[in-house]
């Protein structure tokens, strides 16, 4: 199930689906991978993440991306929802989402593009956009391989509040590993066209106690809203490979970028001397 935290014990992968099949989720069972995930009783949980109570009063924005948690919806999933409530304003306005985030279990160089026709949820099956993958196999250091793909949750726990919110567009689906940020960069602004919305998976810090980790976050959140490739380390965040990549093109492209809700698996009732932080940052 894809709303453990990070550490727990992880099955071996599954063969990846030949290529053009349509890869299924590896994390079957509630509440991400059931029909259901949206009769969820909390605010926390889909589709009530398009009806969420903004507190945050953020000025009218036009989303042209964002980054979001992935811990999964028990714990990120309030988070998440933050950022997904703004994007239902854009809903319509873009033929494709381009998705990145980490490879967890299957080490990658460079950047790895999925080969399936299609990635399927409980709520529907969102298509991989052709045009999208051709274009990134242009881009050197980009393979076509599913063997990261196929254990990872990074990109899957975003599907189904993409079908909620901006609806069944095709995706681009990708996973980086190590590599340059100007390497991905260049992947990024081939791939984020007036058309295309970006989708950037992370969490922040992993396994400080509660106060270590909102202060460690705060630093990370300051230095991605300012835009500051060079401030965000490994260690703070898991997906340091895509967020700084995403931060040198907003940086290039003069984008904004909007704090949109920030918190800890604590503050869903994980353990305080042990969390994962997580951030919803919009950009425009």
């Amino acid at each position: 199930m894809v709303h453990r935290l990070l550490d727990e014990e992880q099955a071996g992968p599954e063969a990846p689906p030949p290529d053009g099949a349509a890869r299924s989720a590896t994390r079957p069972g509630p509440p991400a991978h059931t029909a259901d995930a949206r009769h969820l009783p909390d605010a926390r949980h889909l589709p009530d993440a398009r009806h969420l109570p903004d507190a945050r009063h953020l000025p009218d924005l036009v989303p042209r991306g964002a980054i979001v948690p992935h811990a999964g919806y028990v714990y990120s999933g309030r988070v998440a929802a933050s950022a997904y409530r703004h994007l239902t304003a854009v809903r319509g306005r873009f033929r494709r989402v381009v998705l990145i985030g980490p490879a967890h279990f299957v080490p990658v160089q460079g950047v790895a593009v999925s080969a399936a026709s299609g990635f399927e949820t409980a709520l529907g099956v969102l298509p991989v956009d052709e045009a999208g993958r051709a274009a990134a196999l242009e881009v050197p250091g980009v393979s076509r391989d599913d063997a990261p793909h196929e254990p990872e949750h990074s990109l899957e726990v975003q599907l189904p509040f993409i079908l909620e919110t901006i609806g069944a567009v095709p995706i681009v689906p990708l996973l980086v590993g190590r590599a340059g940020t100007a390497h991905v960069a260049d992947l990024l602004d081939a791939l984020w066209t007036p058309d295309s919305l970006l989708l950037v998976s992370s969490d922040l810090s992993h396994y400080l106690d509660v106060a270590a980790a909102r202060a460690r976050d705060s630093l990370t959140v300051t230095a991605i809203l300012h835009r500051d490739a060079a401030g965000i380390a490994d260690s703070d965040a898991c997906g340091s490979y895509a967020v700084r990549p995403l931060l040198a093109t907003a940086e290039a492209r003069n984008m904004t970028l909007t704090l949109a809700d920030m918190g800890t698996s604590a503050d869903a009732g994980g353990d305080p001397r042990r969390v994962v932080g997580y951030a919803s940052v919009l950009v425009s």
